[in-house]
């Protein structure tokens, strides 16, 4: 069982591009309701239609062109299923338009 449920995922280590759902444990409207209510402060809006899909494993040893801030292991896009991959819903902040309330 994954330990897998909500990350932020970043083109570099310390970036935050991408928030990444566990697709086993979330749907995709509570992928669009955990944007928008926990990252607010970003004042972008998601919407169903924002919300991709894509798969995740845990890499033990990641290759050198992946950003990672520690030493351990860490999570990574994979083309499909297989070798301990998951199903996760993708929300791409560059692709998200400006919250009603952004100022």
């Amino acid at each position: 069982m994954s330990r897998f449920d909500v990350e932020e995922f970043g083109f570099c280590a310390g970036d935050f591009d991408q928030l990444v759902v566990n697709a086993k444990k979330y749907t995709k409207e509570q992928t669009v309701e955990i944007f928008n209510r926990d990252y607010e402060y970003k004042r972008l809006k998601a919407r169903l239609e924002d919300v991709g899909s894509g798969y995740v494993r845990y890499f033990v040893r990641p290759s050198q062109d992946m950003c990672r801030d520690t030493m351990d292991g860490v999570y990574g896009f994979v083309d499909g299923p297989g070798k301990g991959a998951f199903p996760v819903w993708i929300l791409t902040l560059a692709e998200l338009e400006p919250s009603s309330d952004a100022k």
